[in-house]
Order: structure tokens, then C-alpha cells, then sequence
């Protein structure tokens, strides 16, 4: 299972936000252990980077993101990207291009806390919560 990160996801596992960090760190787990293929698009990286400076030293970030990339794909933020976010003209432009980045690589589903973001774009779109519950209940019923 391709399952595509929004930013949120990212920052709130490195930031160990209250409240939502749980969910992330299960996700990111079970991407550590091969469970599910995790992707994330290359503004997510830029802007957690940028974003987690003000908690993490510059060393730690590029530690801990080094260490992402052994298990994470990043999706491209190219021109055809770019173009297709813009023909959206959606309110949030950021959540365009994550979105073409998420189609770019055909991932099976979007994992963000912010999913009326992502209306009417046809994607399959849960919270961490809802993916992990329904991950779990699938892999219960293979059972």
C-alpha cells in the first residue's frame, strides 16, 4: 500500500505534537518495518526542514531526514505538478501541489489531519486515525 504523507504528518511525528504525534509515530513505524510504503512530496521536506529548525538542531534534521529517506520515497514537485495545481485554482495552492504530488505516484491514499483541504479532488483522503483504524481492521480480517 502507497500511502502519501501530507506535511502535517511529518511535522507532527519530529515535533512530537501533542495529540497527534501517536498516530504519526504508528505510521511511521509501520513504514520502518515494511508494512506500508510511505511517500511524501518534495515541498514536504523543504518545508518540515525549514519548519523544524526552532526544535531540532541543523544536525538532527539532517540525521533524522537522512534517515527517512532509507524507507520513504519523495514525489516529485515538477513542472507537471505545478501546472496541474495550478489549473485546480483551488483556495490552498500547497494542498494542490500536494495532491498532484500524490497522484504523480499513484498513491492509494492521502493520510492528513486537514482533509476538507482535500474535497471534491476524488482522492481517497483519511486523518491518521481513520487510516490506521482501517489499516488494522484489514490486516484483522486477513486473519
Amino acid at each position: 500500500m502507497k500511502v502519501f504523507l501530507d506535511t502535517n504528518i511529518i511535522i507532527d511525528f519530529y515535533d512530537q505534537r501533542t495529540g497527534f504525534y501517536q498516530p504519526a509515530e504508528t505510521i511511521m513505524s509501520l513504514a520502518e518495518n515494511n508494512e506500508i510504503n510511505i511517500t511524501v512530496s518534495a515541498t514536504t521536506i523543504i518545508n518540515a526542514f525549514y519548519l523544524l529548525r526552532k526544535r531540532l538542531s541543523i544536525d538532527a534534521l539532517y540525521e533524522e531526514f537522512d534517515y527517512l529517506s532509507t524507507f520513504c520515497t519523495v514525489s516529485p514537485v515538477d513542472e507537471k505538478v505545478i501546472k496541474e495545481s495550478l489549473s485546480l485554482r483551488r483556495k490552498d495552492f500547497e494542498d494542490s501541489v500536494q495532491y498532484e504530488s500524490a497522484q504523480a505516484v499513484n498513491a492509494d491514499v492521502i493520510v492528513t489531519r486537514n482533509k476538507k483541504d482535500f474535497e471534491n479532488l476524488g482522492a481517497n483522503v483519511m486523518t491518521p486515525t481513520e487510516f490506521l483504524n482501517d489499516f488494522f481492521a484489514k490486516k484483522q480480517d486477513k486473519k
